[in-house]
């Protein structure tokens, strides 16, 4: 070993132990996301969703916990509850819708190539496209000249039934197939409809119908293409309670196969949601864990891998978060997934709370909306060292107000309906956690 590595290797030591007697431990920054036995480092808790692969020790003995495959098996060993009243839809392994049971978690893939994204938390949603799959019963108006036909179940659908339609257009001129809805909504609400799609000839696209009252009409062009694709489109209400037309156009000549219509009240799409003759409600995702010996009210340090599909994740009525211990008047320490507020950029924030006051850790970065990013939270007691909050490798923002969360609720993952707060609507594809305030400069490592 390089002799110049030793000095640097002491003093980060020295300072553990004097940080955390009886604790004494390496960090080992950087390759947190790779690492399989992150446990090995200390962590008390380590929620690897991705790879379905959990670990749970205590203070007391940290590198002596117990290891754990497979999430339910998890959440009933370590005293967890996980709750959603309804079913819920999600893509396996192998690129294939599937239905989740009422209070089980999903453990998410990417459609078309099969990667884990982690666990997937939502809020509670309702489509209020009736038939989803069953476009032949929605509306169809030509244009003059134009020919349009829905044929049904002609195609393997995501869910690997053959129940997808094709709406084909003969003529000259454009025919729309689309669903008259009047939801009770005030004006100024957002609205997304959404759609899965391939095997498109030709021109078609994802409209709002110009009897909508919508403030604009946007479009989403559907491309070519044999995998099946999500495509959707949001706008905005113009009067109360007013008309909202989700419709799909395709011009002469053209043709396309369609799957799983859903309008929504929102400003992004949520998980599928299959519909028949009535509307159907999702329920949210709560997750929660209890804050038993893993957890140090004192001083610790979260490290997390996640995204929202939100690109406006803060506004005056709720707030998203990708985990959450307390939002209780000045006792705060959490993670919200990002602030669009006064003008900050969006980017995930800290919050803490030292009993007299609550105060925001905001980093320099902007995040988008539908993108991963590592975050690293640490929070102590004694101020200094106060907190420090880095996300994506970014240097860390620090605090040097203490930390005393209120540990009444226990850790939420991706948040939970708690006063004004949201689920995150996104992915967890890791959660860790070390009882133990690591310095700031491992924290812009654990975030590389």
């Amino acid at each position: 070993m390089d002799n110049r590595l030793l000095i640097p290797l002491l003093v980060l030591s020295v300072w553990l132990c004097l940080a955390m007697p009886g604790r004494a431990q390496l960090a080992y920054p950087g390759n947190w996301q790779q690492s399989a036995n992150w446990q090995r480092n200390g962590a008390t808790l380590d929620l690897d969703f991705a790879n379905d692969r959990y670990w749970l020790g205590t203070i007391a003995s940290p590198f002596t916990g117990t290891a754990y495959s497979g999430i339910v098996t998890f959440i009933s060993a370590s005293g967890a509850t996980f709750s959603r009243s309804s079913t819920a839809t999600y893509f396996d392994a192998g690129g294939v819708m599937q239905t989740a049971a009422a209070g089980t978690p999903r453990l998410d893939h990417d459609s078309a190539t099969g990667e884990a994204k982690g666990i997937l938390i939502e809020e509670s949603r309702t489509n209020l496209a009736t038939s989803s799959i069953w476009f032949e019963s929605w509306s169809l108006l030509n244009s003059p000249g134009g020919n349009g036909l829905v044929s049904a179940d002609t195609t393997a659908a995501p869910d690997g039934t053959t129940t997808a339609d094709t709406i084909s257009n003969s003529g000259m001129a454009q025919t729309n197939v689309y669903r008259p809805l009047v939801p009770a909504a005030n004006s100024g609400t957002s609205f997304t409809f959404s759609v899965w799609a391939k095997d498109k000839t030709g021109t078609a696209l994802l409209a709002f119908g110009g009897a909508s009252d919508l403030t604009s009409f946007p479009v989403a062009s559907i491309s070519s293409g044999s995998a099946w694709t999500r495509y959707s489109v949001t706008a905005t209400t113009s009067t109360n309670n007013g008309k909202v037309y989700p419709q799909i156009s395709v011009a002469g000549g053209s043709s396309v196969a369609v799957w799983g219509g859903q309008l929504e009240q929102g400003s992004f799409p949520t998980s599928y949601i299959p519909t028949a003759s009535a509307a159907v409600t999702r329920a949210a995702d709560v997750l929660t864990i209890p804050l038993g010996s893993w957890f140090d009210s004192t001083q610790g340090t979260f490290i997390s891998r996640s995204n929202t599909f939100d690109n406006n994740p803060y506004s005056n009525d709720y707030r998203r978060h990708v985990w959450l211990v307390s939002e209780s008047g000045f006792t705060r320490l959490s993670l919200r997934a990002a602030i669009g507020q006064s003008g900050n950029t969006n980017a995930p924030h800290g919050v803490i709370g030292d009993g007299a006051a609550a105060y925001s850790l905001i980093p320099a970065v902007t995040v988008a909306g539908n993108v991963f990013t590592k975050a690293a939270l640490a929070y102590s007691a004694a101020s200094p060292p106060g907190a420090g909050l880095s996300v994506d490798g970014a240097a860390t923002v620090a605090s040097a107000h203490a930390c005393t969360p209120d540990t009444s609720t226990g850790l939420l993952v991706g948040g939970a309906t708690v006063g004004n707060q949201r689920q995150l609507a996104g992915y967890i594809s890791r959660l860790t956690y070390m009882p133990i305030r690591q310095p700031d400069a491992s924290l812009s490592d654990y975030t590389r």
